[in-house]
């Protein structure tokens, strides 16, 4: 039985939704008590010209891979 600290393996071949990673991030990662659809809206607001359907990888999404997203970053910042 595993404990209740530990997550689940993940299937990193799987995709989702940018939709469902970002809300996936601000709830789950960051533990933000935050309507869902109030943080996809913001992020559509603030990047307009994604794909909110566009699947990716948890992995790719973690390393900073945003689908649609052309901005460049220093390698070893932070994505926010």
């Amino acid at each position: 039985m595993a404990s209740s600290t530990e997550r689940p393996a993940i299937d990193g071949s799987r995709t989702y939704p940018v939709r469902q990673l970002v809300a996936y991030g601000r709830l789950i990662i960051k533990g933000e008590r935050i309507d869902p659809e109030r943080v996809v809206a913001d992020y559509a607001r603030a990047n307009p010209d994604v794909d909110l359907e566009a699947r990716t990888t948890i992995g790719e999404w973690q390393a900073g891979n945003r689908p649609g997203d052309t901005a460049i970053r220093v390698p070893g910042l932070p994505v926010r």
